[in-house]
């Protein structure tokens, strides 16, 4: 009988072996994750040639025949490599299961999983794709504000959100990166920048975790400077963004909130009230600083790559009494690229009182392809 309480225990061993089933599938081709895509595809083609153009079934479905024969072979194509590989997976770790005891289910379904996502989409306004790509061992990507249209998208904060991704590995990420971006330079850039006060900020426990991986990209660039990116404070630019951020929340929902009148949770329900009491001369005074720290920052990266922590702790616990004073902190390093409208890329490089830590790279706007080139090579 299957135990859930004994797999929940052994959740972390799970995520290593589906991590290694990841590397292994990709590893073993030629075209590497390449081979992802174009599997499908070819098997497609070859369907739609066949049946649809010499067996004429094209003219028997509603919209492209092409379209029909992808999202029929999408869960077909799961389904038999998930038998085929949860059959196999025992056998191919035989030498794992004579060695030590865990649950032997973990195998399969490793296997498995491992062939369901290669990659997820989300908005990131003030650090949703980000934040929790570091806490889950992920990399992951907000694009330069406009990069990649949020047509169609509910807005939260429209001057701040963007569509951003997260990838199972780096590679995955510059795919989906040539896909949505448009086209731009790649040029990795020359310079390293090392923003001091956003390690201070994480502490020592964060920046100890980091220090060899920022040592390896020190050794990658001709130029290295360490700079403290905010004279002002983090937390200074932080409420910068929050101001402006609450202030487009209300002119986006007010009328929703008003004619809905939904239950709020906590802490959502108070930020709410507290964006309600913004006036617009605030707004447009943090608005103004926001525009000259978006320069500033412009002329800080011509040429350069700044180098951060994401987020200056390990997840916590739920229901933390310093979630409040967690959220302040993370939102002061969040909140560079929100505020410049610059790409970010997190990298999961590191490890800290038994989490995930990400290492973060910033860099110009519309310079998104090169630092996902660079995220990459330096992984």
């Amino acid at each position: 009988m299957l135990n859930l309480a004994e797999l929940w225990a052994y959740r972390e061993l799970l995520f290593f072996f589906v991590w290694r089933d990841v590397k292994v599938r990709y590893k073993q081709t030629v075209l590497g994750a390449a081979w992802a895509v174009i599997q499908p595809l070819t098997t497609t083609f070859a369907f739609t040639l066949l049946f649809g153009r010499f067996g004429g079934m094209a003219d028997k479905v509603h919209g492209p025949y092409a379209l029909n024969v992808f999202v029929a072979m999408l869960p077909w194509t799961f389904f038999a490599n998930a038998v085929t590989l949860a059959s196999n997976s025992l056998t191919g770790s035989s030498h794992l299961i004579s060695k030590v005891y865990f649950p032997r289910i973990l195998i399969p379904i490793a296997a498995i999983a491992a062939g369901l996502v290669d990659f997820a989409i989300g908005s990131d306004t003030a650090g949703s794709v980000r934040l929790p790509a570091s806490f889950c061992g992920i990399p992951g990507f907000r694009p330069t504000h406009g990069a990649v249209s949020i047509r169609g998208c509910m807005p939260l904060a429209p001057s701040y959100d963007t569509v951003g991704w997260f990838a199972r590995d780096p590679t995955m990420l510059v795919r989906v990166g040539r896909v949505l971006l448009p086209p731009q330079a790649s040029a990795v850039p020359g310079r390293l920048l090392v923003a001091t006060d956003a390690f201070d900020l994480a502490g020592e426990p964060i920046g100890a975790a980091l220090a060899p991986q920022v040592d390896r990209l020190r050794a990658r660039f001709g130029h290295v400077e360490e700079i403290a990116l905010a004279p002002e404070s983090l937390f200074a630019w932080q409420q910068t963004m929050r101001v402006v951020q609450g202030y487009e929340v209300w002119r986006a929902h007010r009328e929703w909130i008003g004619r809905a009148k939904p239950a709020f949770g906590p802490g959502i329900r108070e930020r709410f009230e507290w964006a309600s009491t913004i006036a617009a001369a605030d707004a447009l005074a943090a608005s103004a600083l926001r525009e000259q720290l978006s320069r500033r920052l412009d002329a800080l990266l011509e040429g350069a790559v700044l180098c951060m922590p994401t987020v200056p702790f390990v997840a916590s616990p739920r229901r933390a009494p310093t979630a409040e004073q967690n959220r302040t902190r993370a939102l002061s390093l969040l909140c560079v690229a929100s505020l410049g409208r610059l790409p970010q890329v997190t990298l999961p490089v590191a490890a800290a009182q038994g989490c995930q830590v990400g290492l973060s790279l910033l860099g110009r706007r519309d310079s998104d392809l090169a630092l996902l080139d660079l995220a990459a090579q330096v992984s």
